[in-house]
């Protein structure tokens, strides 16, 4: 981070151990990725850490994303999945929002 210049933006997502994806499902969690994810972070914790680190939080949002209808239902129904099949279930989709990735935007104000 030191390459970027006061007044430089910084844009990162991460999981969000505030969601409720992660409070249900814990080490079955999505973004439970070990090595490639060590480190977990709130609202809070990850707004602490930037502050830190010589940052304002500008903005956190949570994107939602289009999940393939057939492949839920495959994962959790495929008894069902097999009947829809015909129905051509996997030209479908549902945009969902689980909350569980923060697209964070931060702005640098001081050298460290």
């Amino acid at each position: 981070m030191r390459e970027l210049v006061p007044g430089g933006y910084l844009f990162l997502t991460t999981g969000s151990v505030d969601s409720l994806a992660y409070r249900l499902l814990r080490a079955n969690w999505r973004q439970m990725l070990p090595p490639w994810h060590v480190h977990f972070f709130g609202k809070k914790s990850i707004a602490f850490l930037l502050e830190r680190c010589g940052f304002n939080l500008v903005n956190i949002s949570y994107k939602s994303k289009n999940y393939p209808l057939g492949l839920l239902v495959e994962r959790r129904a495929p008894n069902l999945y097999q009947h829809l099949k015909s129905a051509h279930i996997d030209r479908w989709s549902i945009r969902w929002n689980t909350f569980d990735i923060m697209f964070i935007v931060a702005r640098k104000t001081q050298a460290i």
